[in-house]
């Protein structure tokens, strides 16, 4: 490992380099994306119909599209 790169990893792991405003900064992005991620999965489910996906209606199918069980009929 040349000198350089043993410098450049005892600053990466020196505690005194870190900062506090990361942490809320971060949560806001995660909740941010949750958010969206909710958006667009409700809105998927919309289209789907009132119901949602064969798996929250309890359906005897998977998720993945294979039979689980018997059929309906």
């Amino acid at each position: 490992m040349t000198d350089d790169a043993r410098a450049a990893l005892a600053q990466l792991r020196d505690p005194s380099q870190f900062e506090w405003y990361v942490i809320p900064l971060l949560l806001l992005v995660l909740y941010v994306y949750a958010a969206e991620v909710e958006r667009r999965n409700a809105g998927e489910r919309h289209k789907a119909g009132a119901g949602g996906s064969a798996a929250t209606r309890g359906a005897p199918y998977s998720p993945g599209g294979q039979a689980s069980g018997r059929r309906p009929g």
